[in-house]
């Protein structure tokens, strides 16, 4: 079986959670970024 995702794919997927969580795709990647950059320091 092939796993690969396809950006497509992905982003349908958190189009669809996104809707559900109330959020905008842009401020996801920003919380996940943020989020990864502040465990990093």
């Amino acid at each position: 079986m092939n796993f690969i995702i396809h950006k497509s794919h992905l982003d349908e997927a958190l189009s669809l959670l996104n809707e559900r969580l109330g959020l905008v795709p842009g401020a996801f990647y920003e919380l996940v970024v943020c989020g990864g950059s502040a465990r990093q320091l």
